[in-house]
């Protein structure tokens, strides 16, 4: 590629950078939340606060914001995002404590605009490339969800950080030799990010193991042990401690819950609108705090029972809930928490960006479950080289795994949030497989005439 078009790449993402970037610190600068300390946002603050004040990670909220007693531990929340939050947390109010963590989940934000430009290029080539960044960049999801104190900004880029780390320690794609620094720090973000949000708890094995099938050399599974090991402990770790210092508390009750929340056809209960995205309200035979999974299966086998083909209908239509544009259980579509300003509602370029993301969202869903699934397609088909191919494979393996693990519960599109950039990676792929065709064919050399087919 010469110096021009070299230049003129980076000079596109420099720009696109800095737009996106504007954006989000515009977003949180003048983004005005009614009350910012609540459901999901009161626990993990109320986790780092207490932490700051007491040293003890828990999720009371009486001890955080209002007496000064120390409370009992717990472990309400997996500590990721608490840690981050803890950062900030002894500034002298709250205000500039939630001034400081809006305005470093905007740098965050900004960051993985960078980070998806990285891993689209390594699937797609520069150009492409550039085309995701923007679409990252623009993105109201992601940039809207960095004025709330909520885990996702964190999450994307810990995601984003740990494929870009895997794809990168395995330079020569066929028979590699699997840099085992790159592979560490792919670790590190990777078991950050499964202490940030439980899904990645399932994700990381789900990577390991097409790595290990992937790449078959003793040398790199050594190395894939390792940074399993890393894993293990870090996850590990985190369990020994829940054991030692918190009342008998297990994942699979959460679990079970979030399994019975996604059972409700539609996510209403008896079909009535107004309990949209939170039916169990609304449910007089719902009691969370004792739900467990044979609580959960004894529902589900009712309502299969009662009404099979709707229950069946509802969970092949799970996935594509998952992917509506605007918040089940949010305020107002793209804002989880009621705001008394955000800039989408006057700025011209918040406006302008909100209507052409919204506008090309269908299309970009269309085509990106298209691409999640072409990445299976035999490379001889498909006509990627080794090193793409992997890259495109690595991204799909994280949407679909995203689409299908919630699926199974409660089918909100916040939870797809976070792999926004990769759903816009995949889109591309179809268009970038049909160019190339299109391209080869035209390449083609036309026939040689001969002197008997002139007579």
């Amino acid at each position: 590629m010469s110096r021009l078009k070299t230049a003129a790449i980076w000079t596109a993402l420099l720009l696109i950078f800095l737009a996106g970037l504007a954006l989000r610190w515009a977003a949180v600068e003048n983004t005005v939340i009614q009350s910012p300390f609540r459901n999901d946002a009161l626990q993990y603050a109320a986790h780092a606060l207490n932490m700051a004040q007491y040293g003890v990670y828990s999720s009371d909220p009486q001890s955080a914001f209002f007496e000064h007693r120390t409370p009992a531990p717990d472990a309400a929340r997996t500590p990721g995002y608490p840690w981050f939050l803890y950062v900030f947390a002894r500034t002298p109010s709250l205000e500039l404590f939630e001034q400081g963590v809006r305005l470093a989940q905007a740098l965050l934000s900004g960051l993985s605009i960078l980070l998806a430009f990285a891993l689209a290029r390594e699937m797609l080539g520069r150009w492409a490339a550039l085309a995701v960044a923007a679409l990252t960049a623009f993105s109201p999801h992601l940039i809207a969800l960095n004025t709330y104190l909520l885990s996702e900004t964190l999450f994307t880029f810990l995601l984003l950080s740990g494929l870009w780390l895997l794809i990168r320690a395995f330079p020569a794609q066929r028979a590699p030799p699997a840099d085992l620094g790159w592979l560490l720090l792919a670790a590190l973000a990777l078991t950050y990010a499964a202490l940030t949000r439980s899904s990645a708890l399932v994700l990381v094995p789900l990577l390991l193991l097409f790595l290990a099938w992937r790449f078959r050399q003793r040398s790199v599974q050594r190395k894939l042990g390792l940074l399993a090991l890393i894993f293990v402990i870090g996850v590990g770790g985190w369990a020994a401690r829940n054991q030692l210092t918190t009342e008998p508390q297990t994942d699979a009750s959460y679990l079970a819950n979030w399994l019975y929340h996604g059972i409700y056809p539609d996510l209403m209960y008896q079909g009535r609108a107004e309990t949209r995205g939170y039916p169990y309200h609304a449910d007089p035979d719902y009691n969370g705090a004792q739900t467990d999974f044979a609580v959960f299966r004894a529902e589900l086998a009712r309502r299969f029972s009662e009404q099979p083909l709707r229950h069946l209908w509802w969970y092949l239509r799970k996935p594509a809930t998952l992917l509506e544009w605007g918040y089940i259980q949010g305020w107002d579509d793209i804002l989880q928490f009621d705001v008394q300003y955000s800039p989408y509602f006057s700025e011209p370029a918040f406006k302008l960006s909100y209507r052409a993301m919204k506008g090309l969202y269908p299309l970009l869903v269309v085509l990106g479950v298209l691409g999640a699934l072409a990445a299976w397609v035999p490379r001889s088909r498909l006509g990627l080289p080794p090193g793409r191919l992997y890259a495109a494979r690595l991204i799909s393996l994280l949407f679909l795994f995203f689409l299908f693990f919630h699926a199974l519960g409660n089918p909100l599109p916040r939870y797809m949030v976070p792999v926004k950039p990769a759903l816009y990676m995949l889109a591309l792929l179809p268009p970038y497989w049909l160019l190339k065709r299109w391209r080869s064919r035209s390449r083609k050399p036309a026939p040689r005439m001969t002197k008997t087919a002139v007579t």
